[in-house]
């Protein structure tokens, strides 16, 4: 861990270095910056992600560190410069020497740094790396996607039931092949579906919702409406 000149006074290096010296060991990447945004601290973690030791952050800027991606991100760091409030969540997606033509995509947060005399001297900034959940988020996503232009396709409606409230949601398909109009639509299970059913089935539906519920039977059954 190095330090640079460009902190205004001891008193603030002190500060802001016994802050950093906290998260030598954390496993989430960390770092320290002044109040122009140059890098005071760098733990292991952020190096690692970063993919450059962290010597070579010190006294650099973060637009030089991640070009690409500092307009947005200094905004949200200035702005914490400014007002002292907390900023979480922003996430970017960048390059980075530690995987070198591979988008990552990093979730940060910020807070003020306070000095002696009640002034910000400068950030601390925590960095996790999410690009796995945002891979996980996507592919759920077009998964769900896929699911809908299949169920499109095909006279296939969804539908999901609250046992606890006798709620329940119907999609479009659903009430289409139920029969019901978006306003007779109730969303309670016995008004919409079991009022549905042709009278000579529903004692077999009722029956086949009993084996599912107590019973853990499959519950595939035919029935008119």
């Amino acid at each position: 861990m190095r330090t640079i000149d460009s902190v205004e006074g001891e008193a603030d290096r002190r500060r802001l270095l016994d802050l950093a010296r906290v998260f030598d060991h954390l496993p989430t990447g960390f770092c320290v910056f002044d109040a122009e945004l140059r890098y005071v601290y760098v733990n292991g973690a952020l190096a690692a992600l970063s993919g450059l030791p962290p010597e070579d952050h010190i006294g650099r800027t973060f637009h030089e560190m991640l070009p690409r991606v500092a307009q947005s991100v200094e905004t949200e760091l200035r702005q914490v410069l400014t007002t002292g409030k907390f900023f979480a969540g922003g996430v970017v997606e960048a390059e980075t020497s530690a995987a070198s033509g591979v988008k990552q995509a990093f979730q940060h947060s910020a807070a003020a740094v306070w000095g002696e005399d009640n002034e910000i001297i400068g950030l601390s900034c925590l960095v996790h790396d999410v690009t796995s959940q945002r891979r996980t988020r996507d592919a759920l996503q077009q998964s769900e996607e896929s699911l809908e232009l299949s169920l499109d396709a095909a006279p296939i409606g969804t539908w999901s039931w609250d046992l606890i409230d006798d709620t329940h949601f119907w999609d479009s398909r659903m009430l289409s092949m139920s029969g019901h109009s978006a306003e007779e639509y109730t969303g309670v299970m016995s008004d919409d579906f079991m009022a549905s059913l042709h009278p000579d089935d529903v004692a077999k539906v009722e029956e086949a919702v009993r084996r599912s519920l107590e019973d853990g039977a499959e519950y595939n059954i035919d029935y008119r409406i």
